[in-house]
């Protein structure tokens, strides 16, 4: 876990809360130790974590999706195995649980650190349905860390595709954020078949949690996309 010092030091410099920080140097470290196991090799790393931590977006995330192409009966020993390495090496995480779903392998760590109000928590989830996703192999880095991975990651048509079929089902800004940075690296101007249908102020509000502060006017430019 960061100490207190270099996480100020980090808050200052990326212009984004501690609570970001702590998570998104914890995800690397996940994937990192996800990366030493079996299941690394029937996994791909996709969502809005992954665009940022391979394609270099400037939203910060929560959560830790992957897909998983081939199921083993190990998997969920494999995945225990990562994150109480995780735990063993992190003073103030817990593992609150591993499940096995019908379609899907879910983790939970709950993070309790001096510098945040509440404890936080990432959720690790993978999804054990078919998918055409196409994957290459990506080096995720952060500047919360020096630790760098190698994980096989969903390529930039298939975040595109896969962010257009979340948005199907949900209408998170976020999700609006990440649809539009991906037009900005394909050079695509393609929207969804759906309403972007947002107050402005609940709009920024939402991403502000997300986005550095020197990365807010950006909002706006998200905004005149979808009019």
């Amino acid at each position: 876990m960061l100490h207190q010092g270099l996480i100020e030091n980090l808050t200052k410099e990326l212009k984004i809360a501690p609570l970001s920080i702590i998570r998104e140097n914890l995800e690397i470290e996940v994937l990192n130790e996800i990366s030493k196991t079996k299941l690394t090799d029937n996994l791909i790393f996709y969502g809005g974590t992954a665009l940022r931590l391979a394609y270099n977006s400037f939203r910060f995330s929560e959560d830790l999706d992957f897909l998983l192409t081939k199921s083993l009966k190990s998997d969920k020993k494999e995945l225990e195995i990562s994150l109480n390495k995780v735990v063993e090496n992190n003073q103030g995480v817990i593992l609150e649980e591993v499940i096995e779903k019908r379609n899907t392998l879910f983790g939970l760590l709950k993070i309790n650190h001096s510098l945040l109000k509440h404890s936080i928590r990432i959720k690790i989830e993978i999804c054990k349905k078919k998918n055409g996703v196409k994957k290459e192999n990506k080096l995720l880095i952060s500047p919360t860390t020096n630790l760098e991975v190698i994980f096989p990651t969903a390529d930039l048509e298939s975040l595109y595709k896969t962010k257009l079929e979340a948005l199907k089902k949900r209408d998170l800004a976020r999700d609006w954020f990440d649809l539009w940075y991906l037009n900005q690296k394909l050079d695509k101007k393609q929207k969804p078949n759906k309403k972007f249908d947002f107050n402005k102020q609940e709009f920024a509000r939402e991403l502000k949690r997300f986005l550095p502060q020197d990365k807010w006017s950006i909002i706006q430019t998200v905004n005149k996309f979808y009019e």
